[in-house]
């Protein structure tokens, strides 16, 4: 239980440091879809949603998270464009 506890932590941890607050449906109905979201800093990063915690995923080498696919993909396909600050 203990060992849960630090990963959850470690998580939510994560995805703050991305600057962009993630957040995950955390309702019983809600938990067994797969929800995921596009990093706001990496073309090649996600956030998973597991059991109302967003988790930080990283796409191989060389692809970028494709949003309508909820995939990786290569880049030309997933057409990633991150917002300048």
């Amino acid at each position: 239980m203990k060992l849960i506890l630090v990963l959850a932590s470690v998580c939510l941890c994560m995805a703050s440091v991305s600057g962009v607050e993630i957040v995950c449906p955390t309702d019983q109905a809600d938990l067994d879809m797969v929800i995921q979201y596009p990093s706001a800093t990496s073309c090649s990063e996600f956030f998973k949603c597991d059991r109302g915690v967003a988790v930080l995923q990283w796409c191989p080498e060389g692809l970028h998270y494709n949003t309508f696919l909820q995939s990786c993909d290569y880049p030309e396909m997933a057409r990633c464009t991150l917002k300048s600050n």
